[in-house]
């Protein structure tokens, strides 16, 4: 009985190990993005999440920034605004706007986030087992093309994601989604330690100039636009190292 007893408990010990084995050496899921369905035209939509990234977005623990809450819209035709709407609307951009000036990647350290970056560099460390990507923030007013992903030229500085395993199938300056807790990093660059990311390509994704530019100065001298050139439509290689640099 004793041996029986002995051989359970040194059975469950081996499976326990072995768990814990399994989820330290996890990777990290990655999730490469598809073209949009065409046929829809030229309109905006609400970012819509892959079935596997949605239990992550649910996890983002920062409150969104309206970064067009200053933006004048006229009242409709033969309609004259409320004082009382325009002064709150007034408030309300006054308030979105300080919000924005004061939010920095630092800031957001200990909190859960969905940070889109473009990848400036790559790392392996094969003592850790991880992957480390340099990242050029980019801001996301949680709005997209019917038939193309956007995000802001514009951004918050530079962070590192951490992946677990060895990653060598993302393509430099492609654009990267990634989830995770933020800690503090080194060098003032904060790390998010990646549970999901999701990437686009060349091709899929272009851009709009919204948000307080904080971009690390060695990126922006890459860019050879500025204004409405920095968005297209039908992006090419010409536009991307127009707008990131070359590859």
């Amino acid at each position: 009985m004793m041996r029986l007893l002995l051989s359970v408990i040194c059975s469950v010990l081996l499976s326990l190990l072995a768990l814990g084995k399994e989820t330290q050496q996890r990777r990290s899921i990655i999730e490469v993005s598809k073209p949009m369905p065409g046929g829809q035209g030229l309109g905006t939509k609400a970012y819509g999440p892959t079935a596997r990234e949605i239990p992550f977005l649910r996890r983002v623990e920062e409150k969104p920034i309206d970064y067009w809450a200053g933006t004048p819209m006229p009242p409709p035709m033969g309609q004259k605004e409320d004082p009382a709407d325009k002064a709150a609307k007034q408030k309300r951009a006054k308030e979105e706007s300080r919000k924005a000036k004061e939010y920095s990647l630092a800031g957001q350290v200990g909190k859960y986030v969905g940070w889109f970056g473009i990848v400036r560099g790559i790392s392996w460390n094969k003592e850790k087992g991880q992957t480390r990507l340099l990242l050029e923030h980019k801001y996301f007013d949680g709005l997209t093309d019917l038939h193309i992903h956007i995000v802001s030229i514009y951004g918050a500085g530079d962070f590192a994601a951490v992946l677990s395993g060895k990653v060598d199938t993302i393509p430099m300056l492609s654009l990267i989604r990634v989830y995770g807790r933020v800690s503090e990093g080194t060098g003032g660059v904060p790390v998010v330690s990646a549970e999901y990311a999701r990437l686009w390509d060349w091709g899929l994704f272009t851009f709009m100039d919204y948000g307080p530019d904080k971009t690390n100065p060695k990126w922006v001298k890459l860019r050879k636009v500025k204004g409405d050139d920095v968005y297209s439509p039908r992006p090419t290689k010409e536009f991307y190292e127009a707008t990131l640099g070359k590859r």
